[in-house]
């Protein structure tokens, strides 16, 4: 016959209550980590082919251009419907800043400036024209690629952890 003799009752619950404690460590879920750094900028950016910039006076602008300049066979058109050829004469992204210069075949003397800058997913925007009334403000409607990622920020090592 066995016989069980409970000499303190305080001493079970205290091996109770650490049993439960390990057991509810190892149950809990493990938390999910988030990224340390926030998504890389971009220092420097280029045309990656396809561009088309939309005016505020109703035309739309397109070349096909890669790199840091732009050249090459441009073609506008009108809201209305209508269409002009032309060529980029000029045109270069440094940096943030893009700049470009279209002269259209209908009218040699009729030549098109460009310049703006380019935000943070390649979006450009920015004036047409020399300050003169009826010039437009425009965007680009196809984003630049980036050629120079920022410089990946790095935080302080945390005291305590290897």
């Amino acid at each position: 016959m066995c016989k069980v003799i409970n000499r303190n009752g305080s001493q079970l619950l205290a091996v109770a209550t650490a049993i439960g404690v390990v057991g509810f460590l190892t149950v809990v879920p493990a938390a999910q980590a988030e990224p340390l750094l926030p998504p890389q900028a971009c220092d420097s950016y280029k045309f990656n082919g396809d561009f088309r910039a939309r005016g505020s006076n109703g035309w739309t602008v397109s070349f096909n251009s890669t790199g840091e300049y732009a050249s090459g066979p441009a073609e506008v058109r009108f809201d209305d419907g209508g269409r002009v050829q032309g060529n980029v004469q000029s045109g270069r992204v440094v940096g943030n800043t893009i700049q470009f210069s279209i002269k259209w075949e209908n009218n040699p003397q009729n030549i098109w400036d460009f310049w703006g800058r380019v935000s943070d997913g390649g979006h450009a925007e920015g004036d047409e024209g020399k300050g003169a009334p009826g010039d437009a403000t425009w965007f680009s409607e196809t984003p630049l690629a980036c050629s120079t990622p920022a410089a990946s920020q790095q935080l302080p090592p945390m005291e305590g952890l290897r």
